[in-house]
């Protein structure tokens, strides 16, 4: 029988792994902002390329479970294209594959689980929605979420600014971008690479960050 530290530690050999996480600091700082539902348990899928699945403690909330797949993310693209396979294709075999670990592991079936691919609409809303309040920046093509606009931004976390970039510079975040304001601003909105999806929005042709994919399908 398949137990949470057998998937913990065979997630963490593989070299596609996924990540489970729950909402943190850069979406609690959103749903703070955006009205969100807090008690909605929320994981999110994510497909990690450096073989390491960062899994953290998530709430027991009652009311639902939301399980949110991150089909397109900085992770995924560059792991479909090592593997000469489309992203959707990956991202459909790691979901398959996670599921089938839930379900060893007998837990509780998610109530809704959408896919970010499925959400970009509502993802350029929310970021006008961050624009108007003055929450956001453009650099260089790419709009930011500007931490230091929200007073609450990381209080869920507990940690220290300097404990958050360290975790950001570890789980994907690009702290030393000198296009960054802030070590701890984000992506909202970014122009597509050569040979990635691109989606037209008011912020120009491309793709949205990974942290506003969590904040829209977890709404």
């Amino acid at each position: 029988m398949a137990t949470r530290r057998d998937f913990i530690r065979t997630t963490s050999a593989s070299a596609a792994a996924l990540g489970l996480h729950a909402s943190l600091f850069p979406q609690a700082g959103l749903s703070g902002i955006l009205g969100a539902n807090e008690k909605v348990v929320c994981a999110c899928i994510g497909i990690r390329s450096r073989g390491k699945a960062h899994v953290l403690a998530i709430n027991a909330y009652p009311d639902a479970i939301l399980k949110y797949n991150c089909d397109v993310d900085d992770s995924i693209l560059p792991k479909a294209r090592e593997l000469g396979i489309d992203f959707l294709e990956l991202a459909e075999l790691e979901m398959d594959r996670f599921s089938q670990d839930m379900e060893a592991l007998n837990t509780r079936p998610a109530t809704l689980e959408p896919r970010a691919t499925q959400s970009i609409a509502g993802m350029i809303e929310l970021i006008r929605v961050l624009e108007s309040g003055g929450h956001t920046y453009t650099n260089d093509g790419i709009t930011y979420f500007d931490v230091t606009t929200f007073t609450s931004f990381g209080k869920l976390s507990h940690l220290t600014s300097e404990e958050m970039t360290a975790l950001a510079a570890e789980r994907g975040g690009s702290p030393d971008d000198p296009r960054q304001r802030n070590p701890l601003d984000f992506v909202l909105w970014q122009p597509s690479g050569d040979g990635e999806p691109q989606w037209d929005s008011p912020f120009g042709p491309g793709r949205p960050g990974w942290h506003i994919e969590c904040s829209a399908m977890s709404m």
